[in-house]
């Protein structure tokens, strides 16, 4: 199962409230799990697959300091997804109204 926007920043704001007690035990580790999970889809998707493996590596140790680093990363991959569709849909609205000018210049 995997993350969605929301629930990161719901994640992010519940470990910020409440530090003490995720540093006690194995609290984080569903929380770590799950958000690699998502950076890693998320990044898949933009065919950074390599980026997704360095992350995995670089933040492999299951702690407060890289889950919250994981979950800032899928925000991040959130909102950079969120610009490409944007841009995506400037480009298609582009290439129609170009095709629709030349129609009408021919």
């Amino acid at each position: 199962m995997l993350f969605d926007l929301k629930e990161v920043d719901h994640v992010i704001e519940m470990v910020k409230n409440s530090l003490e007690e995720f540093k006690q035990g194995e609290m984080m580790r569903p929380y770590y799990l799950r958000g690699r999970a998502t950076l890693i889809k998320l990044l898949q998707e933009i065919s950074q697959d390599q980026l997704a493996h360095d992350y995995t590596e670089k933040y492999k140790e299951i702690n407060i300091e890289n889950t919250l680093k994981m979950l800032l990363r899928c925000k991040l991959q959130f909102h950079t997804r969120d610009l490409l569709v944007s841009i995506y849909c400037e480009i298609t609205k582009y290439e129609v109204l170009a095709r629709q000018l030349k129609e009408i210049l021919v």
